[in-house]
């Protein structure tokens, strides 16, 4: 867990990661289930302009909802990342209080107090720093993938058009 924050969450009421007493994960979204209802929207039936047409603003609002949500989840974890990499920092340098390694349930670090140039090397090689990490890259790549979905909704109407026109030039129309 992050910090030992992992509790059951007040909000979303699932077993997830709370800070100072607000949810992170109050989507429960992955990127299979992002994939899998793309798969079952972007098809475009090409005996139902009108009704395709239509769908565009549902889409979009859809989409753009899982989008602000990943968004936000991902902004909030970039800055637990950062106050995570403040806390390691005093760990690994034995600056954290007895409270404190008891709130996180941590025990003092024995080792010599790192050198500077060692210091970036501990860190980023820590377990906690390397979850947190895994979990904004999960973020970043829903992200990127609701951005091009987004994008694709948005030239939907162009490529409806073009169908029917195509489908007109076909018929000899």
């Amino acid at each position: 867990s992050l910090l030992g924050l992992t509790f059951p969450c007040t909000q979303c009421r699932l077993q997830t990661l709370q800070v100072q007493g607000k949810c992170l994960n109050t989507i429960e979204l992955t990127y299979q289930d992002i994939d899998n209802a793309w798969k079952a929207d972007a098809p475009i039936r090409m005996d139902r302009y009108e009704e395709e047409a239509a769908k565009v603003p549902k889409l979009h609002s859809k989409y753009l909802s899982y989008y602000v949500g990943v968004t936000s989840a991902l902004r909030k974890l970039e800055r637990v990342y950062l106050e995570m990499r403040r806390i390691k920092t005093r760990y690994y340098l034995g600056e954290l209080t007895k409270e404190e390694l008891t709130e996180y349930k941590w025990t003092q670090y024995q080792k010599p107090k790192p050198l500077k140039t060692e210091m970036e090397g501990l860190i980023d090689t820590d377990s906690d720093i390397l979850d947190c990490v895994e979990e904004l890259e999960r973020l970043r790549l829903m992200r990127d993938q609701l951005e091009r979905i987004i994008k694709s909704i948005a030239s939907r109407g162009y490529d409806i058009k073009n169908a029917i026109e195509f489908h007109k030039f076909t018929q000899g129309g």
